[in-house]
């Protein structure tokens, strides 16, 4: 064989083996694309397979203390640099199911639609608050607000969510403030190998607020796990609910129901 045809063959052989490999690399990068989603599948399954539970108190906003127009849910803090009600005006709005949509106020649907259950009955029974800013001269503080019972334990796997609807300029913290004008489902998870790490849900205000920006907030809720944020979040079982369910009927002797509880009567809880 003359040296051109050995290298001829040469030259063959290196290509064969060249394609032989590309063919070996295609799969292999199937197989690792197939396993990859594979994966991501199970992931998807595992957060969907376990059932999830609300543990603050009052997550609905449904328990209200003090008297219109400064009313607020129970176990919801103030700050806003010490004259909360000075710089904010609040609206609380029920959300009831059996009443025809037609009837729901605007913004009660919209948060429906989104949630996917705008229609006369559905699981849940809650409030949205309204805040609308009134006066910024002198700041906000170092928080506006916390929700109920904010105390949020970082060292187990757990999850803050939460609906909101921002308006105007103003950005609010544990929001994304990012989209505004229309209703939002924000997830927050949360893990820490620190046993005793912690975060309060204290909702601060910045960007470039201006009287007449407005926050929507419902269903605020603390969730032991991690909820999967693809999913819209229902109102959850609530073991403070649980609780306030086996109470007695009529208001509760002075004394008897104290922390959270302080403050619930027969027609309020």
């Amino acid at each position: 064989m003359s040296l051109e045809s050995q290298i001829a063959a040469l030259v063959d052989s290196t290509t064969a083996l060249t394609q032989e490999v590309a063919n070996k690399q295609a799969h292999v990068d199937a197989r690792v694309t197939a396993k990859i989603a594979d994966l991501d599948n199970w992931r998807a399954g595992h957060l969907d397979e376990h059932p999830a539970i609300a543990v603050n108190f009052n997550a609905s906003l449904t328990a209200l203390g003090g008297t219109e127009p400064q009313q607020l849910p129970l176990a919801m803090g103030v700050h806003a640099g010490g004259d909360f009600w000075g710089k904010f005006d609040v609206t609380i709005i029920p959300v009831r199911t059996g009443e025809d949509p037609t009837t729901r106020p605007p913004v009660v649907r919209e948060l429906l639609q989104y949630m996917g259950c705008d229609r006369q009955h559905f699981s849940a029974k809650f409030n949205i608050v309204q805040l609308t800013i009134k006066s910024i001269a002198a700041g906000f503080g170092p928080y506006v607000f916390h929700i109920p019972y904010q105390h949020v334990k970082v060292s187990e796997f757990t999850s803050v969510v939460m609906y909101h609807k921002v308006v105007g300029g103003a950005d609010w913290g544990w929001t994304d403030s990012a989209k505004k004008g229309v209703w939002n489902q924000v997830t927050h998870h949360f893990s820490s190998n620190n046993a005793g790490e912690y975060v309060h849900v204290d909702i601060g205000v910045g960007g470039a607020p201006a009287v007449g920006d407005t926050l929507y907030l419902a269903l605020p809720q603390i969730v032991p796990g991690k909820w999967n944020p693809q999913h819209r979040a229902p109102q959850m079982y609530n073991i403070f609910d649980l609780i306030l369910d086996v109470a007695a009927s009529g208001t509760p002797p002075a004394g008897m129901l104290g922390g959270v509880f302080a403050g619930i009567t027969n027609t309020n809880r």
